[in-house]
């Protein structure tokens, strides 16, 4: 386990480039980050994989080459086209992934609808 500060010193990275890696990771990561309070705690499984991208970034490819080489998925006009089974870090399938995505839509949506229905009720106070 590591922090996103042993992280960044080992691959002689800045703290933000670490944590923008992990942002654009994060589908990928599932599992192998996790938060404690403030700090954000990486597994063996994704440090590897950040240390893969350090590499490759460091013999000329750019950060998307480096991810699509190391997840084994093909980059075509800016977006990635999967060429094989993507399977993330911690071992979730692509139904998984899908599903953790429908999941947080739902729960935007529901902070949604519970916002408007603080606003509604704020307005007919008001109202009153």
């Amino acid at each position: 386990m590591a922090t996103v500060r042993e992280v960044a010193q080992e691959l002689g990275l800045s703290e933000r480039t670490v944590q923008r890696w992990i942002g654009a990771l994060r589908q990928h990561l599932n599992g192998a980050i996790r938060q404690e309070g403030r700090r954000v705690i990486l597994d063996e499984d994704a440090v590897a994989l950040l240390r893969q991208i350090r590499q490759l970034r460091d013999s000329g490819m750019t950060f998307n080459q480096a991810v699509g080489k190391v997840l084994g998925i093909n980059q075509t006009d800016g977006f990635f086209k999967t060429n094989a089974t993507i399977k993330p870090v911690a071992g979730l399938s692509q139904r998984q992934s899908r599903h953790c995505d429908v999941v947080d839509v739902v729960i935007a949506v529901s902070c949604a609808v519970g916002a408007l229905s603080l606003v509604a009720i704020a307005i007919a106070l008001w109202l009153k």
